[in-house]
C-alpha cells in the first residue's frame, strides 16, 4: 500500500494536470465557435485565466479533501485511544513505580499495556509523517503520553531486552519531542497554529 504523503504528490500534480486540460479544452472550444484562423492575445488571455481559476478552484477542493482526510484520520484514532480496554492498559501503565515490576505483570496485564502502547505508536507516527495535524496530537494526547514517558521506556527497554529490538520507535521519538518542548510551549504550539487557521479566510 503507498504511504499517504505518496499518494498527496499524485494528487497534486492532478491539481496542476486539471487545470493545464480546462485551460486546452477551453481553447478548443473557443476556436470551434469563433472559426479557423481566428486567435489573438484575447483567446491566450482568455484560457490562462479559466486554466488559472480552474487549478484554484481544484487545488482549493484538494486542500480542504487532504485537511478532512487528516481530521478524520485522527477522530478515527482518538476514538480507538478510548476503548475501554486501551484505557485499562494506560492505566495498568500508570500503576508501574519501578522498571523491575514489569516483569512481574501477568499475561493479560502485559498485553493489555502492549496493546495501549502499539496504538500511541501508530499515533506518533501519523503525527511524524503529516497524515494528522501533529498540533491536534499535541493538544489532545501530549499531556498523557508524556505522563506516562517513564513507564513507557522502561517498557520499551524490557522489550528490547526481551526481543532483542526496539518497539514502537515512533513513540520514543514523539515523546523526545515533547520532553524537548519547554513548560507552557505546547500551549504556544497550538495557540500559534490556531491563530494561522483562522486567518486563513
Amino acid at each position: 500500500m503507498k504511504h499517504k504523503s505518496t499518494l498527496r504528490r499524485g494528487e497534486t500534480l492532478g491539481v496542476w494536470v486539471f487545470g493545464a486540460v480546462v485551460g486546452a479544452v477551453f481553447t478548443c472550444v473557443v476556436r470551434l465557435l469563433t472559426g479557423p484562423g481566428v486567435s489573438g492575445p484575447w483567446l491566450q488571455l482568455a484560457a490562462a485565466s479559466v486554466a488559472a481559476a480552474a487549478f484554484l478552484v481544484a487545488l482549493r477542493t484538494f486542500n480542504f479533501n487532504v485537511n478532512k482526510s487528516k481530521t478524520d484520520l485522527f477522530n478515527s484514532m482518538h476514538t480507538k485511544l478510548l476503548d475501554a480496554d486501551i484505557q485499562l492498559g494506560r492505566a495498568l501503565l500508570s500503576d508501574i513505580r519501578k522498571s523491575e515490576e514489569i516483569a512481574d505483570l501477568g499475561t493479560d496485564e502485559f498485553r493489555r499495556i502492549n496493546r495501549a502502547l502499539a496504538h500511541y505508536d501508530t499515533l506518533a507516527m501519523y503525527a511524524i509523517k503529516g497524515d494528522v495535524v501533529r498540533e491536534h496530537v499535541v493538544e489532545t494526547w501530549g499531556a498523557a503520553m508524556q505522563n506516562l514517558a517513564p513507564q513507557t521506556n522502561w517498557f520499551i527497554s524490557y522489550r528490547a531486552h526481551v526481543d532483542g529490538y526496539q518497539s514502537w520507535p515512533h513513540l520514543s521519538q514523539f515523546l523526545a519531542e515533547l520532553h524537548d518542548l519547554q513548560p507552557g510551549a505546547r500551549d504556544m504550539l497550538v495557540a500559534a497554529k490556531k491563530a494561522d487557521a483562522a486567518a486563513i479566510p
